[in-house]
């Protein structure tokens, strides 16, 4: 079995009520991302100003002055292709891919935004030219449909990556429970690269699941800032030492950042 690649994803969550906001400046998620880093976290998963493109240069410097190892994966899933075009000569290893249209019901707002497949289309397209490697994001199996649409075009390079996630609110939801995701993972298409995002009490159990059955892990306060029913997280580090603390007793060792470069199918530094 493949080593597991952890990625953090350091970040306010908008899930949840009277969690406070500790990541509000590019400062902060770096100094979050190198801590986490060194508790096992191969990919960062970083997050500008929703709205605001001009976010993204002083974040992505901060995260790359601060922990120059870590893989920078971009959550721009909720992101039209416009915006992306203005961002993608800061040049992530990854960026993430929405394969449907974003429908969530966070507690400040609701989000819908739509992408079509033909704007999904010119997602990947555009990631190709610039050599980004697309992160899938998959909430349902429509979701997986629509990634064999990808696939029948020809357009999407082998190792296929893809996020796997459950318990997030509002359209977009699917309950977070064992027996839905080994149903998703037995629809994955064959050969690819899953990591398991998990919002909700279960989320410990579940990334548990994913290691024992071969994915990965997403954790960070984006996706689950609670590290027991009740209990805050002290910060990301915290969520990310004890994945890798429970793979290892598993058997199952972190991999290293270059070792997450080869099992993506990224270029050597």
């Amino acid at each position: 079995m493949e080593k597991l690649i952890i990625t953090n994803c350091a970040a306010d969550s908008r899930k949840h009520e009277g969690v406070p906001k500790r990541l509000q400046t590019p400062e902060a998620v770096a100094k979050e991302i190198r801590e986490s880093h060194a508790a096992g976290a191969a990919i960062a998963h970083i997050h500008g100003t929703p709205m605001k493109l001009e976010s993204w240069e002083p974040l992505t410097e901060a995260v790359r002055e601060s922990c120059p190892e870590a893989l920078i994966q971009f959550g721009i899933a909720a992101m039209g292709l416009k915006g992306r075009e203005k961002i993608i000569h800061l040049k992530p290893d990854m960026a993430s891919i929405a394969l449907g249209s974003h429908d969530f019901a966070f507690v400040d707002a609701d989000l819908l935004v739509e992408h079509s497949r033909q704007e999904i289309e010119g997602q990947v397209r555009l990631f190709n030219d610039h050599g980004v490697k697309p992160e899938f994001e998959c909430f349902n199996l429509g979701h997986l449909w629509n990634l064999a649409w990808l696939l029948d075009k020809g357009i999407v390079e082998p190792p296929v990556v893809i996020t796997i996630f459950f318990g997030w609110p509002g359209g977009f939801y699917s309950p977070a429970t064992l027996k839905e995701m080994l149903h998703r993972i037995d629809h994955l298409p064959e050969g690819c690269i899953f990591s398991v995002s998990v919002s909700g009490p279960s989320h410990n159990a579940l990334e548990t699941v994913s290691v024992i059955q071969g994915g990965h892990v997403r954790v960070g306060t984006e996706d689950e800032p609670y590290y027991t029913e009740g209990v805050l997280c002290e910060n990301n580090a915290q969520l990310v030492a004890r994945i890798a603390r429970i793979s290892r007793e598993l058997g199952r060792e972190i991999a290293t950042v270059d070792e997450a470069r080869r099992i993506l199918g990224l270029p050597a530094r």
